[in-house]
């Protein structure tokens, strides 16, 4: 049986991404956690899953994407180990490669956002009289 990694997450951004580079090819990553709800009340759960993207992806994300903001991330499931430096414990966590993500075409309301994506339109209530409904 082949292996396949493939994971597709949709959820909320819990803070801002953190934008960074690194190396003298200076390529861009990205680190966002997004917030995601299973289950309905009283026995909803939420998961906090942490994220990383890279070069092209990376950029979109911490341009357009803000904390709030709804989305939708395709990637894959990594594992990263290290040895925590004040215990000496091993610690790891799961993480999800982004390769694609994607957000609605409006913004999440903040004073500081930057973004160019439109603002969701405000609509009135239409007035149905009944003599327009056929039944």
């Amino acid at each position: 049986m082949p292996n396949y990694n493939s994971v597709t997450i949709c959820g909320h951004i819990t803070r801002d991404p953190e934008l960074r580079t690194v190396g003298e090819s200076a390529i861009h990553i990205v680190n966002f956690t997004i917030a995601v709800n299973d289950g309905k009340e009283p026995n909803k759960k939420t998961f906090f899953i942490d994220c990383k993207a890279w070069h092209g992806t990376a950029e979109e994300v911490a341009t357009k994407l803000r904390k709030g903001s709804a989305c939708m991330v395709t990637g894959k499931l990594t594992q990263e180990s290290w040895e925590d430096s004040t215990t000496k414990q091993k610690r790891s966590k799961i993480v999800v490669e982004a390769y694609a993500v994607a957000a609605p075409m409006y913004r999440v309301k903040d004073s500081g956002d930057k973004t160019s994506t439109p603002e969701l339109p405000k609509t009135q209530p239409s007035k149905i009289h009944n003599d327009d409904v056929p039944f």
